[in-house]
């Protein structure tokens, strides 16, 4: 072995034994066409805090499930939130990452690209023109593909003939979690676990009433934790006297007042005088422009079999989730004799705590 052959292996050494220098390889086209799949990239350690707008990035992904998945994305958006985090996004994205980037999750900023034929090196003034070029071009095509796949929907939502959905078939609970966001779905969590922390005990007699979909998330928090709860179908003809009653999302999925009427009535039948009944719901609202498609429709055809006005439209005709505005909710439970205890609203999610009247 040479000198010269010696000098490059402990060159190479040395970059190795570097811990704020990683490569990875690529294992999706989210920055294409920069970064393909297949490609790999050097990331190094900088200062997180002096990050830039447009710098490419190595993060650890922070969705659950997903957590040891690196992800390449570019910073659109420093933020200050407590901490410093960035928001990010595939150049070959339409949207933006929905989980922000912060100091723990951070791996490294790239350096280098490297492809089957080329290296393009970032730090240099040609490798972030290239990389600025690509970001810009991109979002130009992503722009007008996002046009057009509004103006798309828009067409499909306003002239296609809505069917109508059969309430007691097998796919309704099925529907239902998909057609609930997971913000609200979160949020109603969180706000029920809540509402009912002071009142779940264990000599308590509880119970989760639903339409046969199994317990609700809100549950699953107290059993974990050890608290027994049982579980009742709206169905059920028996009868109990229950401390505290979880009824979550239920009202959703029924599709007008009279059948909200025998939800209250088969609560009031099955809590104790004193017990306490968690009602909670998401308020969806409809459309403007489905609204008129249907009014329109009633107005030229006497056949018109699609859904009531108060039914949101999702794609693929399923409709499942009710414009139930707070105060309908409210004077109903007032006039089937409740007494509202509490009530927390946060953004779409209504949840209340309700008593029998003496």
């Amino acid at each position: 072995m040479n000198d010269k052959e010696q000098k490059y292996i402990e060159i190479a050494k040395k970059l190795l034994q570097q811990e704020d220098i990683n490569t990875y390889t690529v294992i999706s086209d989210s920055m294409k066409p920069l970064i393909k799949k297949g490609d790999k990239i050097v990331c190094v350690k900088k200062d997180f805090g002096s990050l830039k707008k447009y710098q490419i990035i190595a993060f650890k992904n922070n969705i659950p499930g997903k957590k040891d998945i690196p992800v390449v994305h570019r910073i659109i958006e420093k933020k200050h939130k407590e901490d410093v985090c960035y928001r990010t996004k595939g150049d070959n994205s339409l949207y933006t990452d929905k989980e922000l980037v912060f100091q723990e999750h951070f791996i490294g900023v790239v350096d280098k690209i490297i492809k089957e034929n080329r290296t393009i090196n970032l730090n240099t003034k040609t490798g972030r023109i290239i990389s600025l070029v690509a970001c810009f071009l991109f979002c130009i095509k992503n722009f007008f593909k996002l046009v057009f796949i509004n103006i798309n929907k828009f067409f499909v939502m306003c002239f296609r003939k809505e069917t109508s959905l059969v309430y007691d078939d097998d796919l309704l609970m099925l529907r239902q979690v998909i057609l609930t966001q997971t913000k609200d779905w979160q949020t109603i969590v969180k706000n029920d676990t809540e509402l009912l922390n002071p009142f779940i005990q264990k000599d308590k007699k509880i119970c989760d009433f639903s339409f046969g979909g199994g317990y609700c998330e809100e549950s699953f928090n107290f059993i974990r934790k050890g608290i027994n709860i049982e579980y009742k179908n709206l169905d059920t003809k028996d009868k109990n006297d229950f401390d505290v009653i979880i009824c979550s999302r239920v009202i959703n999925i029924v599709e007008n007042k009279q059948k909200r009427q025998v939800i209250y009535d088969t609560l009031k039948t099955f809590i104790k005088k004193d017990g306490t009944i968690l009602l909670s719901y998401i308020n969806e609202k409809n459309n403007v422009f489905v609204a008129l498609k249907r009014k329109i429709y009633n107005f030229f055809s006497k056949k018109y079999d699609g859904p009531l006005s108060d039914d949101i439209v999702y794609e693929d005709n399923c409709f499942i989730m009710k414009n139930l505005p707070f105060k309908v909710v409210y004077d109903e439970l007032i006039n089937c004799g409740f007494v509202i205890k509490n009530f927390k609203k946060t953004g779409k999610v209504i949840s209340f705590l309700l008593q029998k009247k003496c």
